[in-house]
């Protein structure tokens, strides 16, 4: 199964968005967005990703699973190369290192292979601009 998860702010208002997708075979098995305050890029990155594991482990937790991001910060947080040098981003970063599973991959992918959860995000946003 692939979950591809997405998330984006308007920083200046202080509100993001969240989704993600899940595909199986190619074909959606489930998806979800959400309104997010008090977010920014890259908080609103890890609530995607969260909201997906969560997802992950309540249908299909013995399932091999790819989280696809286009947030390379996010993927590379996770895997251990990059530090979270921001404190608001810690809890989040150990939240999500808690809930994966071994088998559980994640990767960065371009936004352009993001697009049906980037666009559910951006459709939540487009009132705030």
């Amino acid at each position: 199964m692939k979950i591809y998860c997405d998330g984006g702010a308007i920083v200046e208002k202080r509100v993001g968005a969240c989704a993600f997708v899940a595909k199986r075979r190619g074909k959606t098995v489930a998806k979800s967005a959400r309104f997010l305050t008090d977010a920014t890029n890259n908080i609103a990155e890890y609530m995607g990703l969260l909201d997906a594991i969560e997802f992950a482990l309540h249908f299909f937790p013995d399932e091999n699973i790819s989280f696809l991001l286009d947030s390379e910060l996010v993927v590379q947080q996770v895997k251990g190369k990059y530090k979270v040098k921001s404190a608001h981003l810690g809890p989040l970063h150990d939240r999500v290192i808690a809930s994966l599973k071994k088998k559980w991959k994640i990767s960065h992918i371009p936004r352009s292979l993001n697009c049906e959860a980037d666009a559910m995000v951006k459709s939540i946003l487009k009132e705030y601009h």
